[in-house]
């Protein structure tokens, strides 16, 4: 979740570790290079080096949308990772609200 002071708020996909065929794969479906965001209210912005940089997609709301449409956007979000899991190594690849720990 990331989020604009007041205004709009985003669900936000980030992927790291993609080898070339699935960084291919992501670009093809919206996905951008980027820094992995630091938390909620610090997106990740461009690369500074690839060690460091993750896919990322966003999906941006108003904030005062109506909870159905949420829903709505919560399950179209929750389809594309179930769909991009099979993608990723590991049972413990998809992590929900988790950010790098601060230092």
């Amino acid at each position: 979740m990331q989020q604009l002071p007041g205004a709009m708020s985003a669900l936000v996909v980030e992927i790291t570790q993609a080898c070339q065929l699935l960084a291919n794969l992501l670009e093809l479906i919206g996905y951008v290079c980027r820094e992995g965001s630091h938390d909620e209210l610090n997106p990740g912005g461009p690369p500074k080096d690839e060690q460091c940089a993750v896919w990322r997609k966003e999906y941006w709301f108003a904030a005062a949308t109506h909870p159905f449409h949420m829903i709505a956007l919560i399950d179209l979000v929750k389809d594309e990772v179930h769909w991009l899991e099979t993608y990723l190594p590991g049972s413990d690849a998809v992590h929900y609200l988790g950010f790098p720990l601060s230092d």
